[in-house]
């Protein structure tokens, strides 16, 4: 793809997905203003992890593994592999609605397995369990909605993908509005229900066109099947292992103070607003182009995967000092109204500010994965998944005695960033790149370590000395936005990053123009 249709595809999708984030914020902040921390908010998100964890895993193998399927199989025989992926995708609908019933028939194990804190409030299990029966359904949804994204994405179809969190937001947003005050905690459910079959009826339209038909020819199509599943389990199993350490993560603040759950929830929310607003764009336009390099010339590879690497590290880092430095007044500006009250503001900004110091690692580890994926190597992706959950359980159980809920937070920065070194650190002896290219790069990972170091060291001097001081949050938060991008722009510069620096020549053309 040429660097401006590239840019073209980023700035679209980052403008959808910018309203997606803001009517997903509209969400959680009506959440916070009708429940604040309360316990049915608390239930309400323990229940949305059981459909999450069986089927959330399932979506992202299917949108991320089937991407270098299809377009291997599309340069052959491109109805041939339409009628593949349609046999592949009806044998993962089937799974779905089997894998559904069961999880409706046994809810109440699954929910007392997932939340053992509430054991002593039984009122807490009973309405855990009717919410829960009630979000189930919509896992049938969200791997149709994967299907859909896959396909899409693998022909460079970006914009109605972007626009699946849009109209869910929409979706349970109007639930809130119009239904809390007579249904409660399950108007939003039902919300929430509907919002997954929004998702994939926004696709509908635009992957009409590809003739995708579903069919059951599993017989004819056996090898291929065959052969994605054995993509695809692997990254199942990563996807599940992660869905595991959030179960984790909500077990063990479920033994913690009340809120502590909803705390943790609202802070990792706002914490992936920049990865899902502009990272992911920048990543998930990147990712087809990875796989078409891994299928054609190592070399080309490698070098795009570097590019894509320091690009959304260079695009992360900004970002990440002014959620750091500004942790409590951004969790003021959004949440505190209605009955989010000071105690629920600081206990979700302690939270927001250990769940930041992980958002460059967590930005990195997803653009890695999929380059592992356009590899076909997701033996490996699944492999670090486990270590990187395992170290989470250990590290998060054991800081959550020390630091209570901030301790999960902590823990799960730390998972990731390890994650991603061992991930570069196989990717590196697979590279095909001279040590002179190699050294280069390693120039690259210490200018992106000034990047953070020098912006952030001055930026929170600044803060301290007297932005913190002022009275109007929206002022303390523009000035330090401001400050932290400005030294930003004057850092990267000074150290000749090369992204930044095209990015910046590429906008001054556009205004000329």
């Amino acid at each position: 793809m040429k660097q401006r249709g590239f840019l073209k595809s980023v700035g679209i999708i980052t403008l959808i997905t910018i309203l997606g984030k803001l009517l997903g914020f509209g969400r959680e902040t009506f959440m916070a203003a009708y429940f604040g921390t309360s316990y049915e908010a608390d239930v309400f998100y323990v229940a949305s992890v059981i459909p999450n964890i069986l089927f959330a895993a399932v979506g992202m193998a299917i949108t991320t593994g089937m991407i270098p399927l299809y377009i291997e199989a599309r340069n052959r025989d491109k109805q041939l592999a339409n009628e593949q992926v349609g046999a592949l995708s009806m044998l993962f609908i089937l799974i779905t609605l089997v894998l559904t019933t069961v999880s409706f028939l046994f809810t109440p194990q699954l929910f007392r397995l997932i939340a053992p804190g509430f054991t002593d409030h039984p009122e807490y299990i009973e309405l855990g369990v009717k919410l829960t029966r009630i979000m189930l359904p919509v896992a049938v949804f969200l791997v149709l909605t994967s299907i859909a994204k896959g396909i899409l994405n693998a022909n460079k179809k970006f914009f109605s993908p972007a626009a699946v969190p849009l109209a869910n937001n929409l979706v349970i947003i109007l639930s809130i509005i119009l239904l809390t005050n007579f249904y409660g905690i399950y108007g939003v459910t039902i919300g929430t229900l509907v919002g997954g079959i929004a998702q994939f009826l926004v696709q509908y339209p635009s992957l009409r066109p590809y003739n995708v038909k579903l069919n059951t020819n599993f017989k004819k199509h056996k090898q291929y099947i065959k052969d994605s599943i054995y993509m695809f389990f692997p990254v199942i199993i990563s996807g599940i292992t992660f869905q595991f350490m959030e179960v984790f993560n909500r077990v063990i603040a479920s033994g913690l103070e009340e809120g502590s759950i909803s705390a943790l929830n609202y802070a990792m929310k706002l914490m992936y607003l920049p990865l899902s607003v502009l990272l992911m764009s920048l990543i998930t336009v990147f990712y087809p182009n990875l796989v078409e390099a891994a299928q054609e010339n190592m070399d080309r590879f490698f070098k795009l995967f570097w590019k894509g690497f320091m690009t959304i590290a260079v695009a992360t880092i900004p970002f990440m000092v002014v959620m750091i430095i500004g942790s409590y007044p951004l969790i003021e500006f959004i949440f505190k109204r209605g009955v989010f009250d000071a105690n629920d503001t600081f206990m979700t900004s302690s939270a927001f500010f250990y769940y930041s110091i992980g958002l460059v690692f967590i930005a990195l580890r997803e653009f890695i994965v999929r380059s592992f994926l356009a590899l076909k190597q997701s033996k490996v992706v699944m492999y670090t998944s486990i270590v990187a959950v395992i170290t989470n359980i250990i590290i998060s159980y054991s800081l959550s005695q020390i630091m209570g809920h901030t301790g999960v937070a902590l823990g799960t920065s730390i998972s990731f960033m390890l994650q991603l070194l061992i991930l570069l650190t196989v990717l590196n002896k697979k590279s095909t790149l001279d040590k002179k290219q190699s050294s280069a790069y390693f120039i690259d990972l210490l200018k992106l370590a000034l990047l953070f170091a020098v912006p952030f060291g001055l930026a929170q001097w600044v803060y301290n000395v007297g932005v913190s001081e002022m009275d109007s949050t929206l002022v303390q938060l523009s000035i330090l936005t401001a400050v932290v991008f400005l030294l930003f722009a004057i850092t990267a510069y000074s150290l000749r990053v090369q992204q930044f620096i095209t990015l910046v020549n590429m906008g001054i053309k556009k205004v000329k123009k």
